[in-house]
């Protein structure tokens, strides 16, 4: 059962660095744009997709715990 345990922390963990590697990226992409300023929607769907990330993966340890028992 710990075994199993670790897997899903990991899978968790992985999760978690993609997401923020997606968003370093995004971050340096954005920021080495030629034009000096971007428009500002990219900033605000970033984030949208940020909280939906976030939002499915609460619901995914949820569903794990639930089934857990």
């Amino acid at each position: 059962m710990g075994m199993n345990d670790s897997a899903r922390r990991l899978g968790l963990n992985s999760v978690v660095l993609a997401t923020v590697l997606a968003e370093m990226v995004s971050v340096i992409h954005v920021s080495t744009v030629p034009r000096r300023r971007s428009p500002p929607w990219t900033a605000v769907s970033f984030h949208r997709l940020w909280l939906v990330l976030h939002r499915n993966q609460g619901a995914r340890a949820l569903q794990a715990g639930r089934t857990r028992g």
